[in-house]
């Protein structure tokens, strides 16, 4: 791993461990000490923007040229997939035969209703997931609807396997389909319509 991905490696032990802690007020004094020296030390270094998933100041990814073997590579600052982006799980998306896998636990920074993922982060996680397989069969586009349906609870720190498909391409529209799974139970599914752009991102 590069430097960056070894800090946000580090800074998702320390969100995790935020969450979750019940250290007392003597230890929590010390870590707030630590966490303004960090950022104190980080902040003169912050890149103005603009800001892609793809990069720091860098034209976003687009279709032309598309590499799909690695989509972490591909966006490194994902808030999903992003090896780069402290809040991101990661999720390593796999792209076979057009198609994009993966498998995942969610940790406890990420809960909504008591031991079960948050709603909105399922939603979150399903976009991208759209979003990938889109690329993944060279006609990346933005999103332009998603519905989701919560089949049920999808739990905290159990493994998440997931899946989508491109189901077809209509001129600049893009129709995706995916799903979250707990063993053999379906917990969530959505469908994508996703529009092609006249024009590649700057």
């Amino acid at each position: 791993m590069s430097s960056p991905e070894i800090l946000c490696a580090s800074l998702r032990r320390v969100i995790r461990a935020a969450r979750s802690t019940t250290a007392p007020p003597a230890v929590l004094v010390e870590a707030n000490r630590l966490a303004e020296e960090l950022a104190a030390l980080l902040e003169p270094h912050e890149h103005p923007g603009p800001y892609h998933q793809a990069g720091l100041g860098e034209r976003a990814a687009n279709d032309a040229g598309v590499q799909v073997s690695d989509p972490a590579s591909m966006f490194p600052y994902s808030p999903i997939i992003g090896r780069r982006n402290p809040i991101a799980p990661p999720i390593e998306f796999q792209v076979k035969d057009r198609a994009v896998h993966a498998e995942t636990s969610f940790a406890p920074q990420y809960t909504g209703p008591p031991g079960s993922v948050h709603g909105g982060v399922i939603a979150l996680v399903l976009d991208e997931l759209l979003g990938y397989v889109n690329l993944a069969n060279a006609t990346g586009g933005y999103t332009g609807m998603l519905t989701v349906r919560y089949r049920s609870l999808t739990p905290i720190e159990r493994p998440i396997r997931m899946e989508a498909h491109q189901e077809r391409a209509d001129g600049r529209k893009l129709f995706a389909r995916g799903s979250l799974h707990h063993g053999d139970t379906l917990t969530a599914e959505a469908e994508g319509l996703f529009i092609r752009p006249l024009r590649p991102p700057r």
